[in-house]
């Protein structure tokens, strides 16, 4: 049993019952808007994986209003216990990002094994160990989600700098709690409550910027949306575009257009109807618009087809080609067609075919049906021999 000293130690005052119920409600509230915001405007193993590392600390706060409510020290060190796995979760979603290998069972590991061992410290001189031991693993995560962030492909999402910055001070107070723990002696009374503050304070800090990660994205789009509007965005594309070229050409500034088209496209609309390809022609529009810089210029001319106007370098925009065919293949089903999205890619650099934007999509639009005629979910480029047989003899050079 714990003893009599312990119990007074971590009882919970007005001021921790206070912070337990922010606690929940704020979790409680960010795994709302990460799951309808987030997953489900963007799904991805990405967005579910935060929006469940959200759930997690959901729980975790429920838990520890729930500890109070019946008194039961137990039973908020099981809870808190809990958070450790958070950074865990976040990391798999990191790497599910960049379509790597997510290790999602570290999260539910660490978090189990933290609640566990906080459950059975029923002394207090074993529960300083385990609690800095644990904050030390949710630190190895928080270092390793910073280390994923340098690895991500560029350009990288603004969205997820908090999110790193945060990381980052996790990582601090991991190892200055550990090592000041070695030497220091145990907090009790007004230290105690203050801990507790600063500990909350960080926690709402740090899920609030998985929050942003999660929900920012479908914000940008669903704002860029209400600018635009649905009608005019293609209209506004073509004359960006065609504005952009014209002076492309006179700075000499490497565009390439390129223009992905999801394979069975039409087997699709046949099959699930026309909302399910529409669908997910807008979520393949959002990927790129992930995937690209911010300064390339995307739509969809139809469904089943979005054109992508970038000033990348070729290096460049041959990876971003590459992981934008990956994260498609990431996609939900179709509608009712247990079968996952892929697409396939026509690019053309205008260093190759000129800068007419009607040439430049006409080229590209042929080199994404040569690449579904090659089996599709690949990306053919338009050589200079391709742009020459193009062009009729009678005006070859």
């Amino acid at each position: 049993m714990i003893s009599a000293d312990f119990h007074h130690a971590v009882a919970t005052t007005g001021l921790e019952g206070l912070l337990g119920l922010v606690l929940a409600l704020f979790t409680t509230l960010a795994t709302i808007a990460a799951y309808s915001v987030g997953f489900l405007f963007r799904p991805s193993r990405t967005t579910l994986l935060w929006s469940t590392a959200l759930t997690v600390a959901m729980i975790a706060g429920c838990g520890v209003v729930a500890a109070d409510a019946v008194g039961s020290p137990s039973m908020r060190l099981a809870a808190l216990g809990l958070f450790a796995g958070v950074p865990a979760l976040v990391w798999s979603g990191m790497r599910a990002r960049r379509t790597a290998l997510a290790f999602v069972w570290t999260g539910p590991l660490v978090s189990a094994g933290a609640s566990v061992a906080m459950l059975f410290s029923d002394d207090p001189l074993a529960l300083g160990p385990v609690w800095r031991i644990a904050l030390l693993a949710a630190g190895v995560f928080a270092a390793l989600v910073v280390a994923e962030w340098v690895v991500q492909p560029r350009p990288r999402d603004p969205f997820l700098m908090p999110l790193v910055a945060a990381s980052a001070l996790l990582v601090a107070i991991g190892v200055l709690v550990y090592v000041t723990g070695l030497v220091g002696t145990p907090l009790m009374g007004l230290e105690l409550i203050t801990m507790r503050l600063v500990r909350t304070s960080f926690l709402v800090l740090f899920l609030g910027c998985v929050l942003i990660a999660t929900i920012g994205p479908s914000i940008r789009d669903i704002a860029r949306r209400l600018r635009t509007g649905p009608t005019r965005e293609w209209d506004r594309f073509e004359e960006s575009a065609h504005a952009r070229l014209v002076r492309g050409r006179e700075t000499g500034t490497p565009w390439s257009v390129i223009s992905f088209q999801l394979d069975d496209a039409a087997e699709v609309r046949r099959v699930a109807g026309a909302p399910a390809l529409a669908t997910t022609t807008s979520r393949a529009e959002q990927v790129l618009r992930e995937t690209f810089p911010p300064d390339a210029e995307i739509s969809s001319p139809a469904a089943g087809v979005v054109v992508v106007l970038t000033p990348s370098p070729n290096p460049q925009v041959r990876q971003l080609i590459r992981v934008a065919l990956s994260r498609i293949s990431q996609l939900p089903p179709y509608g009712r067609i247990p079968v996952r999205p892929s697409a396939s890619a026509g690019w053309v650099p205008a260093s190759t075919a000129g800068y007419d934007l009607t040439v430049l999509l006409y080229l590209a639009a042929q080199a994404a049906a040569n690449a579904q005629a090659r089996g599709g979910d690949r990306w053919e480029r338009v050589s200079p021999e391709t742009v020459l047989g193009a062009i009729s003899p009678s005006e070859r050079p």
